[in-house]
């Protein structure tokens, strides 16, 4: 189980090649500890991804499931420095008092999407740290502003029946999500 989980696989594959449940998968995966980096980086990537695993509650009898994880990432290197199953303020507060201030204050820049809680994490645990918003988040935002206004418009003109406006905006919005040598000139 441990040689396919280190595998890209899913859960549910190395379950069904080694002939378990797939619970049986994620708690063997869930027991893996690899550790506490021993130093922060200089500049560090946090991001959050949908996940589902969870800790199994022997008390309860149930598995208590973690929506969101999210990854650390030293953002000169590129590579993952930790996974962390939660991405509650309080236990990200938590992970980064276990370096010393020294190492906190070491952090030149903390790069996040623009959640208030990664923000307000940074600031608290990072005093030295400029604060940057990764440049995927701030496209993503900026092309969901625009389809809102597109839409908006759109069904402005489709009640006004007005054909000829919405021929116009189709054009304009192929335009604004063309990259500029891809246009026809």
């Amino acid at each position: 189980m441990l040689l396919d989980l280190i595998q890209p696989l899913s859960f549910s594959e190395v379950a069904r090649r080694n002939h378990v449940p797939q619970s049986t998968i994620q708690s063997v995966f869930q027991s893996i500890r690899f550790g506490r980096p021993s130093k922060l980086p200089e500049t560090i990537y946090i991001d959050e991804f949908k996940g589902n695993s969870g800790i199994w509650s022997s008390t309860h009898h149930r598995w208590y499931r973690n929506k969101y994880h999210c990854t650390l990432s030293d953002g000169d290197s590129y590579s993952v420095i930790d996974v962390l199953d939660q991405i509650s303020g309080v236990y990200l507060n938590k992970y980064f008092h276990q370096f010393s201030l020294d190492q906190r204050k070491r952090v030149k820049y903390f790069c996040c999407d623009m959640s208030n809680g990664f923000v307000s994490v940074s600031r608290k645990n990072f005093p030295n740290a400029r604060i940057y918003i990764d440049p995927f988040h701030v496209v993503k935002r900026l092309g969901d502003m625009v389809d809102d206004v597109r839409l908006r418009y759109r069904h402005q003109f489709q009640d006004a029946g007005d054909t000829e406006s919405l021929k116009k905006l189709k054009g304009i919005m192929r335009l604004l999500k063309t990259r500029e040598d891809n246009q026809v000139k």
